[in-house]
């Protein structure tokens, strides 16, 4: 069985050492109320970048930093531009599954388009819908998101 080996130059045993009684003194003289703080600064110049117990918070990396943009200039999407650019759409609002192809009833896309409040509609289902009628949006803030449909997507066809 192998053991490990502790290697200790005199370099590291004298920083240790001073470091020890920059600790002990700075704790002496500061009273109790400072020794946490005396305990951390003697942990971070001890163990420096390599400190065990993350004495010291690491800093943010560096690189630009975007500003935080209000709510109403939200962009609809990524890389949205132009004049619906910053539409709200059905941002925060309730999600609605279409889960039949059928053109009324339950888990419609009719259904989900004719609600009431704020809606983002996402597909769970995928094929042609056929519709028999038009399909009339009189509640504003929805947001339809087709590329959430499974398999070869979603298809709408039938009233104009």
């Amino acid at each position: 069985m192998k053991q490990a080996r502790l290697s200790i130059t005199v370099s590291s045993i004298a920083a240790v050492v001073v470091a020890l009684l920059v600790y002990v003194s700075v704790s002496y003289t500061t009273g109790f109320s400072q020794f946490f703080a005396t305990q951390s600064i003697f942990f971070s110049f001890l163990f420096r970048d390599n400190c065990p117990w993350r004495c010291m918070p690491t800093p943010p990396p560096p690189g630009p930093t975007k500003p935080p943009v209000p709510e109403g200039q939200l962009p609809s999407f990524p890389g949205a531009t132009g004049f619906g650019a910053t539409t709200p759409g059905g941002r925060g609002g309730q999600v609605i599954y279409v889960t039949s192809l059928v053109d009324s009833g339950p888990g419609s896309l009719r259904e989900a388009l004719m609600a009431t409040e704020p809606r983002m509609v996402l597909f769970k289902v995928s094929g042609t819908i056929s519709l028999k009628s038009d399909i009339v949006i009189s509640e504003p803030f929805v947001t339809i998101a087709g590329q959430t449909a499974p398999g070869e997507g979603i298809q709408i066809r039938g009233a104009q």
